[in-house]
């Protein structure tokens, strides 16, 4: 069984979402709802979500980390993992976990790809940092957290989630499950998906969320190395706040720091859309979540050009047509029926490479 922990703060506009998600999981899932938010909409969405909660509790507590934990205690169930009250699990993501813990039980960790949402829902690319191998958390946090799944054992052989730290949970986990010779997997797959806007803790972390990393990693790399990820960090925040000048002055000094240095490999295609740039060879895949599961979806493609838009559900073919009149821009729309909440369409462009924008759902029932 899994236990998931729910903690939830000031994104209370997704999270009838984040719950539609789990309630639609069809493995055996204890949830904890960690509510610190001190909203009346919250007891509403979770007294409506369907969700036969294992733990609930609405009032303070010492933070995100330490609620996490509490749900981990509180509730049962022998693989653990968390979703942000604006995260969202993929149909069937459970289902796919537990089949590979089952096969391997000697896997720890299992892992997949996470899907990017703007803050309207729109699908604008992949988790851009992922790596299939876990040697590369020493680079950078390249694993989706909600897209990822620890068994409780091995949370507990290294003391658990870090309740201290504010930004960095994730990663310290990761790490420190690597360090212990925890075996990871990864899954090929999208899992999750994660809202990308203006109040998330990564985009307003701001210096204090840099503090952290730093204390976390400085242990770990030589002072070159060390040197460069602050100047990445930095170069990160100026550019998400809009900080223009500021973010030119960082380049040039990280790519100064960067000299006499191999180039960095370029990330793998993610079901044929690059997790930089989305640049696409010929085709890609688009999987994302729509919260209207039994409607139509009115699908919209924004693309630097042309491009021809498939789309399935249950394994057949839908009928798309095009837009008229916005072909020129790869505007597409398409009547796609729902199925389970999550809808699968593939893109193809009409002459050599292209790129994607954003995909966006219009649910009409």
């Amino acid at each position: 069984m899994f236990c998931i922990s729910v903690p939830v703060k000031s994104n209370i506009g997704y999270l009838a979402g984040a719950l539609a998600s789990l309630r639609a999981q069809e493995a055996p899932c204890a949830v904890a709802l960690l509510d610190a938010s001190g909203d009346a909409a919250v007891p509403a969405l979770a007294d409506a979500s369907g969700i036969a909660f294992a733990w609930r509790r609405h009032g303070a507590d010492a933070g995100q980390a330490a609620a996490i934990a509490e749900g981990w205690r509180q509730a049962p169930g022998d693989i653990l993992g968390w979703l942000n009250d604006d995260d969202l699990l993929l149909p069937g993501a459970l289902e796919q976990v537990a089949a590979v813990f089952a096969a391997e039980p000697d896997t720890d960790v299992v892992y997949g790809h996470g899907v990017m949402l703007d803050a309207a829902g729109g699908f604008t690319g992949y988790f851009p940092s992922i790596a299939d191998d876990p040697v590369a958390l020493r680079g950078g946090n390249v694993i989706c957290q909600p897209a990822a799944f620890v068994r409780r054992a091995a949370i507990d052989r290294i003391g658990g989630i870090d309740t201290a730290l504010h930004y960095t949970m994730d990663w310290d986990l990761w790490l420190r499950l690597h360090d212990a010779g925890a075996r990871f997997r990864f899954v090929d797959e999208p899992l999750a998906a994660v809202h990308s806007h203006a109040t998330t803790k990564t985009r307003d972390g701001g210096a204090a969320r840099r503090r952290e990393i730093a204390r976390l990693m400085a242990p770990r790399l030589a002072r070159r190395e060390w040197l460069r990820l602050r100047l990445g960090l930095a170069l990160s925040d100026a550019r998400d706040n809009g900080r223009q000048a500021e973010a030119m002055a960082l380049s040039a000094l990280f790519l100064l720091a960067r000299w006499g240095r191999a180039p960095n490999r370029r990330p793998p295609p993610i079901l044929g859309l690059e997790p930089v740039g989305n640049r696409v060879a010929r085709a890609c895949t688009v999987v994302m979540p729509v919260a209207a599961e039994g409607a139509t979806v009115e699908l919209r493609v924004e693309a630097d050009r042309a491009v021809v838009l498939t789309a399935t559900a249950g394994g057949r073919d839908l009928p798309v047509r095009r837009e008229t009149g916005d072909t020129a821009s790869g505007n597409l729309v398409g009547g796609v029926p729902v199925e389970r909440g999550a809808i699968r369409c593939e893109l193809a462009g009409t002459d050599g490479p292209w790129r994607l924008r954003r995909v966006s759902a219009v649910a009409h029932r």
